[in-house]
C-alpha cells in the first residue's frame, strides 16, 4: 500500500448496520490536459508527468479520524519505520520484478540504491533493502499527522521533486485534495444477502450488475454451462465499462449525465432481466455490438488488497494502487516516496487502440478527475447484519471478475472460502475477444468452450497477476474463515488463453 498512490475502501459498521465507501483515488492535476501525452502511451506510464495527485496517507488519516482513533496515530508507524531502517526481506514476487524491470531500476538513482547490490548486480530473493528516506517520511507523518504530505512540512519538497523531474503536480493540487466518504453501491442478492461495494470511479457497479444477472443462472445444470453463462455476463459487463467514468463535481465531466443514466440502467431490475434473457446456453457472439459496446475502456494494472475483521463484527476491505509495477518508476529523492503512474488509467483520444474502436470519452483526462478503476472492495452481509464475506482482489481488469467468481462459488455453489479463493479462475473482458483461464480448469471444459474465440499463449509466457483476499463466516455465527490466494507467492501459477475455432 504505497504512500505515492491511492485507494478505495469499503467499511461496514455492525452496530449501525451501515456501510461506507471511502474514495482516496488519485486525481488529475489542475494543469492536466486532454492531449498532454500527445499519443505517447509510454509518457503516461513512466516518469513524473505520469503521476496523478496521491492520496494514500490522507485517505487513511481521514478514515482514522472518522472511524478509528482507538490506537495512537504514531503507534501505527513503528513497524514500517523499523522495517525501512533495518531492512525489508525481498520475497520471490519482488525478486522477479526486480529482474524484469532492471532497465527501469537502473535509470533511477533511488531505485538503484534500493535494488542493485554493491557488486552492481540486481538483488535476489532473501536479500534485504533499506529505505532511510522513507523511514524519515514515516516519522514525520507519525508526528505531524496524515496531512503532512498534502499540507505540511513534506509538501514543498515533494512537489519540488516532482516538478524538477517534469511533473505538473503543484502545492495547490496537494492542498486541495479531498477524500470522499460516500454511499456504497448496494445490491440485494438471493439468500437474503446484501452486497456493499465501491461506487464510481471504482467498478462496484459492474460487480453488482454481474451478480444480479448471475444469481438466477448459478448454479448451472453443468460446469460447462456455468463457464458459458459467467463468460457471457462478463462480456456484457465490460461492454458497459466503456461508458463509465468519474462523476464527482470537481471532475467537471461533460459525460456525467450519460454516465449516471448508465449506472441507473445497470441497477434496473427490468434491464438486468432483459440482459439475463439474452444469454443463450447454446451459443455466443463475436460481434461486440451484440453486447452494446461502442468504446474501448482503459486497461488498469496492479494493486494491493487487505481485509480486516474486528471482534465487534465490523469489516474493512481496502484496495490500494500505484498502478504499474514500481509505479511511474520515479522516486521523490527528498521523501523516498515511489510515485504512481495513475494518469495511464485515463483513456486518451490520441492513442490508437489495436481493435480500432474509439477510446472511452467518459474516461478522458480532465483536471480534478479520477480515472476509472477495476477496484471494487466488497462486503456481503446476511439478513441479521452479520458479515458473511469480505473480499477484495489485486490484478487490474481481472479484479472485478475474480471477486464475482469467489462470491458466486462461496454463496451459491456451497464452496468454502478457501475452495472459492483457491479455485482456478476464468476471465473475459470483451476486448480482446478471448477467454482466459488458469491451469486447473478441466480440459473437458476448455474443449467444451470451443464456441469462443480464444487466443493461445505458449504455457509459461503469461503469469497470472490476480491476488485475492477474503474473510467469511462459516459453519455458525461465531466461526470465521479467512483465506488469501497464494498466487503471488507461487512460482508456477500461470494464466493461459486458448484459440478455438468458431462454430
Amino acid at each position: 500500500m504505497g504512500l505515492g498512490g491511492g485507494f478505495l475502501m469499503t467499511l461496514y459498521n455492525k452496530t449501525t448496520g451501515k456501510a461506507y465507501a471511502i474514495n482516496a483515488r488519485e486525481k488529475a492535476p489542475a494543469a492536466a490536459t486532454l492531449g498532454m501525452f500527445h499519443g505517447n502511451y509510454k509518457a503516461a506510464q513512466t516518469g513524473a508527468l505520469a503521476a496523478a495527485i496521491p492520496a494514500e496517507v490522507l485517505g487513511y488519516w481521514t478514515v482514522y479520524h472518522r472511524f478509528g482513533g482507538g490506537v495512537p496515530w504514531r503507534d501505527l508507524f513503528e513497524e514500517p519505520i523499523a522495517l525501512a531502517l533495518n531492512g525489508v526481506n525481498i520475497n520471490h514476487h519482488l525478486a522477479k520484478n526486480i529482474r524484469l524491470y532492471e532497465d527501469h531500476i537502473r535509470r533511477s538513482p533511488q531505485l538503484t540504491a534500493l535494488f542493485i547490490n554493491e557488486k552492481n548486480l540486481t538483488k535476489v530473493e532473501n536479500d534485504t533493502y533499506v529505505w532511510p528516506a522513507l523511514a524519515k517520511t514515516f516519522s514525520i507523518i507519525a508526528e505531524e499527522g496524515g496531512d503532512a504530505l498534502h499540507n505540511g512540512s513534506l509538501t514543498k519538497a515533494f512537489v519540488k521533486d516532482i516538478q524538477e523531474a517534469g511533473g505538473i503536480i503543484t502545492e495547490a493540487d496537494m492542498n486541495n485534495y479531498n477524500v470522499e466518504i460516500e454511499e456504497p453501491i448496494v445490491a440485494k442478492l438471493k439468500g437474503n444477502h446484501t452486497l456493499w461495494t465501491s461506487p464510481l470511479p471504482g467498478s462496484g457497479i459492474l460487480l453488482s450488475f454481474m451478480l444480479e444477472i448471475l444469481q438466477y443462472l448459478i448454479p448451472a445444470p453443468s460446469e460447462l454451462l456455468w463457464h458459458q453463462r459467467f463468460t457471457e455476463v462478463m462480456k456484457y459487463a465490460y461492454a458497459y465499462r466503456g461508458y463509465l467514468g468519474d462523476t464527482h463535481p470537481e471532475a467537471h465531466n461533460s459525460y456525467s449525465s450519460s454516465i449516471n443514466q448508465v449506472v441507473q440502467q445497470l441497477q434496473s431490475q427490468d434491464f438486468i432481466q432483459e440482459i439475463r434473457s439474452q444469454i443463450s446456453d447454446n451459443r455466443t457472439w463475436q460481434d461486440i455490438e451484440h453486447y452494446n459496446a461502442k468504446f474501448v475502456p482503459s486497461e488498469d494494472h496492479g494493486t494491493a488488497n487487505i481485509v480486516v475483521y474486528s471482534e465487534a463484527g465490523d469489516a474493512v476491505v481496502a484496495t490500494s494502487t500505484v498502478n504499474l509495477v514500481f509505479g511511474s518508476r520515479f522516486v521523490s529523492p527528498s521523501t523516498g516516496i515511489l510515485v504512481n503512474d495513475q494518469m495511464d488509467d485515463f483513456s486518451s483520444p490520441n492513442i490508437t487502440n489495436y481493435f480500432h474502436i474509439p477510446p472511452s470519452p467518459a474516461n478522458f483526462i480532465q483536471p480534478g478527475k479520477r480515472p476509472l478503476s477495476s477496484m471494487c472492495p466488497s462486503i456481503i452481509t446476511d439478513q441479521d447484519g452479520n458479515v458473511k464475506l469480505a473480499v477484495g482482489a489485486a490484478g487490474g481488469t481481472k479484479i472485478t471478475t475474480s471477486i464475482a467468481q469467489v462470491i458466486m462459488m462461496n454463496l451459491w455453489s456451497n464452496n468454502t472460502l478457501k475452495e472459492s479463493v483457491d479455485a482456478a479462475r476464468i476471465h473475459h473482458q470483451l476486448f480482446p475477444m478471448k477467454y482466459g483461464y488458469e491451469y486447473g480448469v478441466l480440459r473437458s471444459i476448455i474443449e467444451g468452450m470451443e464456441l469462443y474465440r480464444l487466443e493461445r499463449v505458449v504455457p509459461g509466457c503469461a503469469e497470472l497477476r490476480v491476488r485475492m483476499h477474503g474473510l467469511g463466516r462459516e459453519k455458525g455465527i461465531n466461526s470465521r474463515e479467512k483465506n488469501a490466494s497464494l498466487r503471488k507467492m507461487r512460482r508456477k501459477v500461470r494464466w493461459q488463453s486458448r484459440l478455438c475455432k468458431l462454430s
